[in-house]
């Protein structure tokens, strides 16, 4: 019984948060960019707050960690197979970790995806993605905030720290830029 609650609350969760920041492409409406406000300020170094570790399945089964991804950029996403503007970012995903890869950047998306994962695998398959696709689960989605919207975006800087965070559909111009402000910059 216990679990069937869980599950209830779980998905209830998804439902009425991923709707609410599932913005359609292009929309003027969508969440502004809400940039990670430096924790503390010493000298000239900003302290941005750590990016919290997981520990979540990708499609294959395996453990992924984002203390995996230690010394290199993130770029986080929170997305679902169902949400227009999650799949509008996804090529542009594809395009940016093909370029930036071999240099230090690593794309992870969490499938947010109520279908489960044979939906999220197919959908891989027929788009093609190639970078690693992890599964959800509600103590990530608890740890980074509640994501009260997808695609929600996390940007983490080589030191493991959020550097900014974005809700809603971006193109991939904001995102190189991003990439070009942290992938050689740790600070």
């Amino acid at each position: 019984m216990l679990k069937r609650s869980m599950m209830i609350i779980t998905v209830g969760l998804i439902a009425m948060g991923v709707t609410s920041g599932c913005e359609k492409k292009g929309d003027p409406s969508t969440k502004a960019v809400s940039q990670s406000e430096p924790t503390a300020v010493v000298g000239d170094k900003q302290s941005y707050p750590k990016a919290p570790n997981f520990q979540l399945k990708d499609l294959s089964g395996k453990s992924v960690s984002l203390s995996d991804f230690a010394g290199k950029m993130v770029i986080l996403d929170f997305w679902a197979t169902w949400c227009p503007p999650c799949r509008a970012e996804m090529p542009d995903f594809i395009k940016l970790y093909n370029e930036f890869r071999q240099r230090g950047l690593v794309i992870v998306g969490i499938a947010a995806d109520q279908g489960g994962q044979q939906v999220v695998e197919q959908f891989v398959k027929e788009n093609q993605v190639n970078y690693p696709i992890l599964m959800y689960d509600m103590k990530v989605i608890s740890d980074y905030g509640g994501i009260s919207g997808i695609p929600t975006t996390f940007i983490i800087n080589k030191k493991g720290e959020i550097v900014s965070q974005f809700v809603g559909y971006r193109d991939e111009n904001v995102f190189r830029q991003e990439i070009q402000r942290w992938l050689h910059n740790p600070s």
